[in-house]
């Protein structure tokens, strides 16, 4: 007992000979910094209150994020003992494993909803508050550990907890692991300095807790063990080289307990092992990776992993220019005063803040403490500098320049306004797809609607937020630009029956995922199902053990599996702000890693020359949401800027980020409701005007895309009933189809 006091009294911050007073304002502005942070994080509470159709559903507050949706249904299944090893709504057909045991998130999201009988969304909305503030806690006591006194390390704590990218992806309502990251991985360097700064037995509590921290930090990122591992090894490793020297039979026996605890993680969690093993070498052979050697790279489309440059830096950390230099100069000025603690303590923190202009701006959030602790260094270093001249003004002083560097950016942060929860559009689908499809339906979709659709619907999905490669936007979309709604059809069914492994196997036969691909698209989409069997078996009788069949009548049910699983396809306007059409014509050949520029005006581009050969010349797919067409007269009026002469039509113009489209209007197509009205320009080529007249919805689009399966399904609601039948429609919010199940 008395070595764990020790211990505790070690973690308290020093203020020295300070009088009553001044310990009471310490305590006075950490409770300041804490209510500061809670405001920041929930001051846009009012806005939904005022928007309760945006940012509620079923009187339960939405999440601001998809993945949140993913925790939350674990959640709920722990809770109510429906907990399954594997996961049958996740990316059909492979069901993945479930995590074992279940993500800390989850648990304590579980336990709190139990404890304070709120609602598992409420506890869900909630928790990233004072989960985001606890890193107040390894802030105040890292800062102790390099000597900065009491009253400067809440500033430091201060810019932490207020780092604007920190703030935005831990407030109410963004419920992910972030908020709690930054806390495990400062704590980890708090307790390996501690471990190196003590001569005697408490050093040993450091290490302890050292591995109780890695444990909780392994269970609360789970999907990254190997990056928690390196985390947590690397600053124990550089303290042990500096500080520790123990005696002989000390070191003996802390060498015996630290092998006899890696012999029981190793035997005890063999697959956990594996795991970090392989990603660790991944990530240090072979870095982040987004794509594979056939397929395209994801990372430019998710925002959290753009690399960002140094104006991005300073907006997403301190929000102003001279208060992220200040603090940067007082850190840069720490590590030269402090080279042995700082190594130990700042090392990782500092690769993490770093990985912002490599792998995303996700890893903004690591560079609140940093900078955090280089402002408390300058003011303490101030006031060191005044003390002397003067002893009684020189502390008032440097808490002035504190508050001056810290509090600048609350206004700022404070007129940020809430973006509407990402699933809020998704959540127009939800009551028709519980009332127009069975329990076991399958959910034809983007990823991104795939957590929000398995926890609100209880439906099966193809992907989902963490099961969104390159390769599996590039199966999920190709039905969709096709044109032809035969081998949509029958590709679909093939896919939920067979899957990825399916496929795979068929490059294995043919050569090549380019090869395989296209000889997919052929006899998916041909009529003599037959013909098509005896291709497969021609195929299949070289291979040997890799035959997929031995049979016209097996290859037959390979290609056309009969179905008896329900099946519905999920369209929406949030399909206009991806790169659905680029991931959907995707060719394994061409290998282009230009991704389509993210275009203000949501037109989205493809690439169909091989750019090996042809390159920067390639065809454009576009298309253009329009949601207030109406006719004026003898005018479509299609947006304030862009109006058609409906009998002689125009040759429009439109500017978009880099490039501009100078194209005459070659097709006018008006749904009246009941029918189609088609009336043509003339022109060999140029664009398609296509609008609903019932309710103003429409689009401007390239000819490509107006062939497609989507357009013919979401716009027009025209296809072969023999293979799609409308289940549901509310233009232009969505549209849900079944896949009509049949085989030849």
């Amino acid at each position: 007992m008395r070595y764990f006091n020790m211990f505790l009294s070690t973690m308290i911050p020093d203020s020295g000979p300070a009088s009553r007073w001044v310990r009471w304002l310490y305590w006075l502005m950490i409770l300041l910094v804490l209510l500061v942070g809670a405001l920041l994080r929930a001051h846009h509470y009012d806005t939904w209150q005022d928007n309760r159709h945006v940012y509620f559903f079923e009187n339960e507050p939405l999440l601001q994020n998809g993945d949140g949706y993913y925790y939350l249904r674990l959640a709920r299944d722990f809770r109510d003992d429906k907990y399954q090893s594997i996961d049958e709504l996740r990316t059909v057909p492979e069901h993945p494993p479930r995590p074992q045991p279940p993500p800390l998130l989850a648990v304590l999201t579980a336990m709190f909803s139990a404890v304070t009988s709120l609602s598992l969304d409420w506890s869900a909305v909630i928790l990233p508050v004072p989960f985001s503030l606890s890193l107040i806690l390894p802030v105040l006591v890292l800062c102790r550990q390099l000597q900065i006194p009491a009253l400067p390390s809440v500033a430091a704590a201060a810019v932490a907890v207020t780092s604007q990218t920190y703030v935005v992806r831990t407030s109410l309502g963004v419920y992910d692991t972030d908020s709690l990251i930054v806390f495990f991985s400062l704590c980890a360097s708090v307790l390996a300095l501690g471990f190196g700064l003590h001569r005697n037995s408490v050093r040993y509590l450091y290490l302890l807790g050292a591995a109780l921290n890695a444990g909780l930090f392994i269970w609360w990122w789970d999907q990254a063990p190997d990056a928690v591992t390196l985390i947590c090894l690397i600053p124990l490793l550089i303290s042990a080289v500096l500080y520790y020297r123990p005696q002989r039979r000390e070191g003996l026996l802390a060498g015996a307990g630290l092998i006899g605890v890696l012999l029981i993680f190793l035997f005890a969690f063999p697959e956990a092992v594996d795991k970090i093993r392989y990603g660790i070498r991944e990530i240090l052979v072979h870095g982040i990776k987004g794509g594979t050697e056939d397929f395209p790279d994801v990372r430019s489309d998710i925002v959290e992993l753009h690399a960002t440059g140094w104006n991005g830096l300073i907006h997403g950390t301190t929000g102003l220019s001279a208060v992220f230099f200040v603090c940067l100069a007082g850190f840069l000025w720490l590590i030269w005063t402090h080279p042995g603690r700082t190594a130990v303590a700042l090392t990782v923190p500092v690769a993490l803040a770093l990985s912002t202009f490599l792998f995303g701006y996700r890893a903004l959030i690591f560079w609140g403490p940093p900078l955090g602790l280089g402002l408390a260094f300058l003011v303490t270093a101030v006031h060191g500098l005044l003390k002397h001249r003067w002893p009684r003004s020189g502390a008032v002083i440097a808490t002035g320049i504190a508050i001056a560097v810290a509090v600048p950016n609350i206004p700022n942060q404070m007129s940020r306004k809430s973006p509407a929860p990402i699933s809020f559009y998704l959540m127009k689908s939800v009551p028709s797809i519980r009332e127009n499809t069975p329990q076991d339906a399958i959910i034809w979709t983007s990823w991104t609607s795939g957590y929000p659709l398995m926890y609100f619907t209880g439906r099966r999905v193809i992907s989902d937020g963490q099961f969104m490669s390159g390769e599996r936007r590039v199966y999920g979309n190709l039905p969709l630009v096709s044109s032809d709604p035969n081998f949509a059809h029958n590709f679909i069914y093939f896919y939920i029956t067979h899957g990825m492994t399916g496929l795979h196997r068929l490059y294995r036969l043919t050569g090549s995922p380019r090869a395989g691909l296209r000889w997919i698209k052929q006899k998916l989409g041909g009529d003599d199902p037959e013909k098509a069997a005896q291709d497969l078996l021609t195929l299949s009788r070289p291979a040997g053990h890799d035959a997929i069949c031995t049979s016209i009548e097996a290859c037959r049910k390979f290609l056309f599996p009969p179905r008896s699983e329900p099946v519905y396809l999920l369209l929406n306007h949030q399909i206009f702000r991806s790169k659905w059409f680029w991931y959907g014509t995707w060719d394994p050949l061409q290998r282009s890693d230009r991704q389509p520029p993210p275009f203000k005006t949501r037109w989205f581009w493809y690439d169909a020359s091989d750019a090996r050969e042809v390159k920067g010349k390639g065809e454009a797919a576009a298309i253009l949401p329009l949601f207030r067409i109406k006719r004026e007269g003898g005018t479509l009026v299609l947006n304030k800027n862009i109006t058609i002469d409906i009998e002689k039509g125009k040759r429009l113009e439109l500017a978009t980020a880099g490039h501009v489209f100078k194209q005459p209007v070659k097709q006018l197509l008006t749904y009246t409701g009941d029918r189609l009205e088609i009336k043509d320009y003339g022109y060999e080529e140029g664009l398609h005007v296509e609008w609903m007249q019932h309710n103003g919805f429409g689009a401007i689009m390239t000819e490509n895309v107006a062939e497609s399966l989507f357009n013919q399904l979401f716009i027009r609601h025209t296809t072969s009933s023999e293979h799609f039948r409308h289940a549901a429609i509310q233009s232009p919010n969505f549209s849900l189809w079944e896949v009509v199940s049949s085989s030849p």
